[in-house]
């Protein structure tokens, strides 16, 4: 240890000053620290009660909570204690950019119900009997007179109409209206015991129908005249009582498809279509065939080439002999659907948007269109469809953060005009009687002879 006394007066007095300007630098370094421990503790806590109380866009939820997280683990380690103020800096940075996100997006909102009110007021205006804006799109036997662009211009119309569909992986929000209505959650019943037996239900059901892939039926050559190829899986009594929020889920959505499929066809002149007066036990096998579209859309293997299957269960939908229509409108190997407010109109609406769209795109070729490119948007047209019914499938559930969570969906849709006497007549003439009437067979439960 070196002598104090060789060291010169100055020398002591040098080392002083050294030594008062590290404690200077020590403690004033220290108070920033704290100051910036403070500033940073503040910052989380604003930005928190930002996504707890304005924040509703997707991407700028997950953003803020990301950057509350990695703040929150910075202060648990005092080795960073140097950066709490620059990470305060930039959560200001964050909470502004986010602030602004979310008034462009309540400010989009509102336009929407601006561009939506007046749409509905010009089409209210123009779809009066009598005047010269009305269109009527066919005449009483069906043969079309009104013009295809007529109808498309009117089409973009109805599309305004919808409330606010964006795309939330982009940062668009999702329309509030849906804040009003029943989460698919809720209609499920979700963590109740109503819930567990439906997915006990759905589950036996399921294994039937992978069985019958698996033998080669369900394919879409089964669903012309080839009903032997059909999947033969039905729904038993005690089956319809289980598979009951499904069939509440239906429902719903198939009131709102049903809202926006008539309100097209008033825009044009046709007769609205009605719900389908058919029992639980018809809307059970609707699932039933449902339930096959969406396991054809998540197994590719089985080649079926898409989503349209062929099931015997569909046939006992309606409620008396149909000239029917069937189809799996929303494959489930689509992007599943992100939400923290799922409901059955949102997804309603969405469908509906895809319909209007197609129709907007491919309607004007109608009598060129060897594709039926336009197929969708035509069946909610038709006058000569006179009941709907359709199922929704919802399956692969993923929670997200901040509420979040993923859905994969499937949906099919029924439209169907009842047989008349002259078609009956016309089955019995050529030896076509159906092998499966819904008049007769609903209560069959082996359809193995087929």
């Amino acid at each position: 240890m070196p002598n104090i006394n060789a060291f010169s007066t100055e020398s002591i007095v040098s080392m002083q000053n050294n030594l008062k300007t590290w404690l200077d630098f020590y403690i004033k370094s220290a108070d920033k620290q704290l100051q910036g421990k403070r500033d940073l503790e503040a910052k989380i806590q604003e930005l928190q009660n930002l996504v707890d109380t304005k924040l509703s866009l997707y991407t700028e939820l997950n953003r803020a909570t990301d950057f509350i997280n990695a703040s929150k683990e910075m202060l648990q380690d005092p080795s960073k204690a140097y950066l709490y103020e620059e990470q305060a800096t930039k959560l200001t940075t964050v909470i502004n950019e986010a602030i602004d996100a979310q008034n462009k997006a309540d400010k989009l909102i509102a336009d929407k119900e601006k561009e939506r009110a007046a749409a509905l007021e010009e089409l209210l205006k123009l779809q009066v009997p009598g005047k010269d804006s009305y269109i009527k799109f066919t005449d009483e036997n069906y043969k079309i007179t009104a013009s295809l662009d007529d109808i498309v211009e009117r089409t973009k119309l109805v599309a305004k109409i919808l409330p606010y569909l964006g795309n939330v992986y982009a940062g668009n929000p999702i329309d509030p209206e849906y804040l009003k209505y029943k989460t698919v959650d809720e209609y499920l019943q979700v963590g109740t015991p109503a819930y567990d037996k439906m997915v006990t239900t759905i589950n036996r059901l399921k294994e039937d129908i992978l069985k019958e892939f698996a033998l080669g039926r369900g394919t879409k050559d089964s669903m012309g005249s080839n009903i032997d190829k059909r999947i033969k899986t039905v729904v038993t009594d005690e089956d319809v009582i289980n598979l009951k929020p499904l069939i509440d889920l239906a429902d719903a959505y198939s009131k709102r498809a049903l809202e926006n499929i008539n309100r097209m066809r008033f825009t044009i002149g046709v007769p609205p279509m009605k719900m389908a007066p058919i029992s639980d036990k018809r809307k059970a096998m609707m699932i039933v065939h449902a339930l096959a579209g969406y396991q054809a859309g998540q197994n590719p293997d089985f080649k079926i080439g898409d989503s349209h299957v062929g099931t015997i269960a569909v046939l006992l939908v309606p409620h008396a002999m149909t000239a029917g229509y069937s189809e799996n409108v929303y494959p489930s190997a689509n992007a599943p659907i992100i939400s923290n407010h799922f409901t059955p109109e949102y997804m309603a609406d969405v469908y509906n948007k895809l319909e209007l769209m197609e129709g907007i795109k491919y309607f004007s070729d109608y009598f060129n269109d060897t594709e039926a490119k336009s197929g969708h948007y035509t069946n909610i047209i038709l006058p000569q469809h006179q009941y709907f019914y359709s199922a929704m499938i919802v399956g692969n559930v993923i929670p997200e953060n901040n509420s979040f969570s993923s859905y994969r969906v499937s949906l099919t849709e029924l439209f169907y005009e009842l047989a008349d006497d002259q078609y009956k007549w016309w089955l019995k003439h050529f030896d076509e009687w159906p092998k499966v009437n819904p008049e007769t067979d609903l209560n069959r439960t082996d359809f193995n002879n087929l």
